[in-house]
């Protein structure tokens, strides 16, 4: 019997078991100018709201009244800088009564948050028979998903949700380590985003891609990881070390250290074929001998003046594409496919190009551009995702 309850004169309070022990305090953050626009994205993931006419001790504190927005001068009022202006956000309060015996079975975190003799939470549920938890940084409507789950109310669980959302409910589950419980309706979330396809450009998608990207390491995906990694590796035209997303996912730092350590190497590759044919036309042995004898000081002039020329335009247009002098790592402002594309596309030149005394140099500059082209493409080729099996041991477990 239920023998408590918690007054809740807050827009939000849901109830996901009615003989629940647990309070949950979580908040919805709101620029001002949205206090008066539907949330579309909330309504589709609504939970179990409580009548307050019918919940013990509610004093028939109706809901609809006009909420008050509590202001925290350390987090509520927070302000961004947009074009020069500040824009105010308010929290409002959203309180969830659940069950202890739930959160702990569906979660080795909670388990160990309500245990009696481990933490204040336990502690308190243990002796007073109810406990309020004050979870200020979880989406409270992720979480209303979640709960529904494992409260067992699984015709209040959407069958779709946005990427957004689906990256909401993945920090939840990584921070509480609650993948099992929720498997199956992620599967069916990932299969039907994924159906409408995968974003395939960094630069235009970048919070797409991190959103994928985290989404596939914790529930496991590895068909997704290996080619979001790969688009990382390929496509990040920076250093990846810029946290200027709407909504940064934490993803492990392990993980992204290798996506720019293996961005870097591509890179190196790159710019190795470039710096590699430079000090080659450097030395003193003639690349260009299109005559059988170089004892000839005319012949030997006229090499030293074809390698000269390849020389030079080699540097100019690596200079064009601002690798040369070459950068140095993390290669800021370079993208691997990018700057592959450009040097395919330099405009090289030789003495040598074209008919010389009877001579026919089939390839232009002696071969060395197609010796280019085909450097590039190996590179490409080369470049791999990562194995999700690698990385699993920072999961959620």
């Amino acid at each position: 019997m239920d023998t408590f309850s918690w007054s809740h004169t807050e827009l939000d309070f849901y109830t996901f078991d009615p003989q629940g022990d647990v309070l949950l305090k979580l908040f919805r953050r709101y620029e001002k100018e949205e206090l008066n626009e539907p949330d579309s994205e909330t309504s589709s993931i609504t939970a179990e709201e409580e009548d307050p006419d019918t919940f013990p001790g509610s004093d028939n504190v109706s809901t609809q009244e006009t909420p008050t927005m509590d202001i925290d001068p350390l987090n509520d009022a927070a302000t961004a800088s947009d074009a020069g202006q500040s824009v105010a956000f308010l929290n409002q309060p959203v309180h969830m009564r659940v069950s202890s015996r739930h959160l702990m079975l569906a979660s080795p975190v909670f388990a160990a948050m309500l245990d009696r003799y481990k933490f204040k939470e336990g502690a308190t549920l243990h002796a007073e028979g109810r406990v309020e938890i004050e979870l200020p940084d979880d989406d409270p409507d992720a979480f209303a998903i979640l709960l529904n789950v494992v409260h067992g109310h699984t015709r209040m669980v959407p069958r779709k949700v946005s990427v957004n959302t689906l990256t909401q409910i993945a920090v939840l589950v990584n921070k509480y380590h609650m993948l099992e419980v929720l498997e199956v309706f992620s599967d069916l979330w990932i299969r039907r985003l994924s159906k409408k396809g995968l974003p395939d450009s960094y630069d235009i998608y970048r919070q797409e891609v991190m959103s994928w990207l985290f989404i596939s390491w914790v529930f496991e995906k590895p068909k997704i990881f290996k080619p979001m990694t790969r688009l990382m590796i390929q496509r990040a035209p920076h250093s990846l070390l810029e946290h200027d997303l709407e909504f940064d996912p934490p993803i492990p730092d392990t993980l992204l250290d290798v996506i720019k350590e293996r961005r870097m190497e591509a890179i190196d590759s790159l710019l190795s074929v470039i710096d590699t044919l430079i000090n080659k036309y450097i030395t003193e042995e003639y690349q260009c001998a299109p005559v059988d004898s170089t004892s000839d000081p005319i012949e030997l002039a006229y090499s030293f003046a074809c390698d000269s020329m390849f020389l030079g335009s080699l540097i100019k247009a690596s200079a064009r594409i601002g690798i040369w002098p070459l950068p140095e790592k993390p290669f800021g402002g370079i993208a691997f496919d990018t700057l592959a594309g450009q040097i395919r596309e330099m405009d090289l030149k030789s003495k040598c190009d074209g008919n010389l005394k009877g001579y026919y140099i089939k390839h232009a500059c002696h071969g060395v551009r197609a010796h280019i082209v085909e450097s590039v493409k190996a590179l490409e080729r080369g470049i791999c995702g990562l194995d999700l099996k690698d990385f699993k041991k920072f999961g959620p477990g």
